[in-house]
């Protein structure tokens, strides 16, 4: 199935995001449970925003889903751009191969040793020397 980057950037009013966000959350989980979302999150440099990865058969089923987000409904997105995506290295392709439903199916051999070799990576430190992590 297709995957889409949505890229939102939010209305200057940061007291009303703050406010709504736990509801904005609330439904990217429940997409997320549904195999919808694969990720989402707050830019943290530059204007307010977020990036959201979606699978879906196109961009019109991406916009008419995030026409249910609430950030969307109450007008706190000052923009919204769909995009198709070809991820081409992430660790979302193993479970996107095998058809998983949900990404939190971490009982699956190949995805308990795909988290083990992030986890590995992310704890040691790139060596310039010899180009290693």
């Amino acid at each position: 199935m297709p995957v889409f980057a949505v890229h939102y950037q939010y209305v200057d009013q940061p007291e009303v995001v703050t406010e709504h966000r736990p509801a904005h959350r609330d439904f990217l989980r429940d997409m997320l449970d549904r195999g919808i979302v694969l990720a989402a999150g707050a830019y943290t440099e530059g204007p307010a925003g977020a990036l959201l990865v979606f699978r879906g058969d196109d961009a019109a089923v991406i916009e008419s889903l995030l026409a249910d987000d609430p950030f969307q409904q109450l007008g706190l997105v000052a923009s919204c751009e769909i995009r198709a995506w070809g991820q081409a290295i992430c660790p979302w392709l193993t479970s996107l191969r095998l058809g998983k439903s949900s990404l939190r199916q971490s009982s699956s051999p190949g995805w308990a040793k795909l988290s083990r070799t992030i986890r590995a990576r992310a704890a040691t430190r790139y060596h310039p020397a010899t180009k290693r992590l």
